[in-house]
């Protein structure tokens, strides 16, 4: 397939990278070693997991309807809504065993890990622009990248398969990722937390790996001062220690001798006690749930500081995290249901908040 040129627009000056070009340079070719890089750097970090869990849990338990964007219209656009509805109920396909769920977790998993985002193949009837949505596939975020060419803005690379790519119309996919770039040579490409916050969750899954070494049934690294045992002394206890650890005999006793005083152990590292190690964890998992929009308290684990849990610091909390990961994220994905369906419908969370109500 012919190489696409990127999109001008009428009267535009400024310069563009041409398409291909854009992935080579820091995102590698090709583009899924970079995103499976970001996925298992979400995974082996319990925090990054549990952060990105809950806000898939919140968007997934919130009510939502297609309504039409005039409501005087609501009867003569009764079946377009409740076909829609439907296919989005059904998770894309009308014939299948899928959910809306399904569909909305798979989607946000993408688009909350990876810098491309999560997408989705639209198969419309008649393979027309305008024509209704038969079904939506999802995709594997990790196998596309942006084209920037306005009518195939996406394109698709597997690894089993490198010579084969496959240039998506704009009419058949659908995307959604944040925070795009702005780097002439990523643009097209986005953020997702685990880059933004990549320092704090390096910080705690390095600490995590010394912590878990310190607990493991190990010698602790130091130094034994044997004190005024002769050189001759000191090597043969050496060689019998070392053979004593060899071995399944459960009565063997290591035996210091010739000492007129107790032998003394310098460890050159701190207890785990002095390491203040729930206080160090807390603050970097802290900035890990900020890249997110969330607090600590949005996962349990609030009131982790010397001052203890507070209602007024729970109520901040839980303000800021809607205002900022929960609300930006439910707006986001909004726009992109709002972009499957017809000019004269929309897609809309229906998110009753209590508190906000009685006020």
């Amino acid at each position: 397939m012919a190489d696409l040129a990127v999109t001008k627009e009428k009267g535009q000056r400024s310069l563009d990278v041409p398409w291909v070009n854009r992935i080579y340079p820091q995102w590698a070719q090709p583009h899924w070693q970079k995103a499976e890089f970001w996925r298992a750097v979400v995974a082996q970090l319990p925090y990054a997991t549990v952060f990105k869990q809950q806000m898939i849990s919140y968007m997934t338990t919130l009510e939502w309807k297609v309504e039409p964007r005039d409501s005087d219209m609501r009867d003569e656009l009764k079946s377009e809504i409740n076909y829609y509805t439907r296919l989005f109920e059904r998770g894309g396909d009308l014939e299948g065993d899928r959910d809306f769920v399904w569909l909305l977790e798979w989607i946000l998993t993408d688009y909350l890990d990876i810098p491309f985002g999560g997408a989705v193949e639209l198969i419309r009837y008649g393979d027309w622009p305008k024509g209704k949505i038969a079904k939506i596939i999802p995709l594997d975020g990790a196998t596309l990248a942006p084209t920037l060419n306005k009518d195939f803005p996406v394109m698709q690379r597997v690894l089993q398969d490198p010579t084969h790519v496959v240039n998506f119309p704009a009419h058949a996919v659908n995307r959604i990722y944040m925070t795009p770039r702005t780097d002439i040579h990523k643009e097209g490409w986005g953020t997702a937390p685990p880059e933004k916050i990549f320092l704090a969750i390096e910080m705690l899954s390095r600490g995590d790996r010394y912590y878990a070494g310190l607990l493991v049934d190990t010698p602790e690294a130091g130094l034994l001062d044997l004190m005024d045992m002769t050189k001759e002394s000191a090597v043969e206890w050496i060689k019998a220690f070392k053979d004593l650890d060899t071995g399944v005999d459960g009565f063997k006793i290591p035996v210091l001798y010739e000492l007129t005083q107790a032998a003394k152990w310098i460890p050159f590292g701190k207890p785990p006690t002095d390491l203040m190690f729930d206080r160090i964890t807390l603050r970097y998992a802290a900035l890990t749930g900020a890249g997110y929009g969330m607090s600590l308290s949005d996962i349990g684990l609030g009131g982790g500081g010397s001052g203890g849990e507070t209602l007024a610091g729970s109520i901040r909390d839980e303000r800021r995290t809607k205002r900022g990961g929960f609300g930006k994220n439910k707006r986001s994905v909004q726009y992109f249901f709002n972009r499957m369906l017809p000019d004269n419908l929309m897609f809309r969370f229906i998110d009753l908040d209590d508190e906000q109500s009685v006020a």
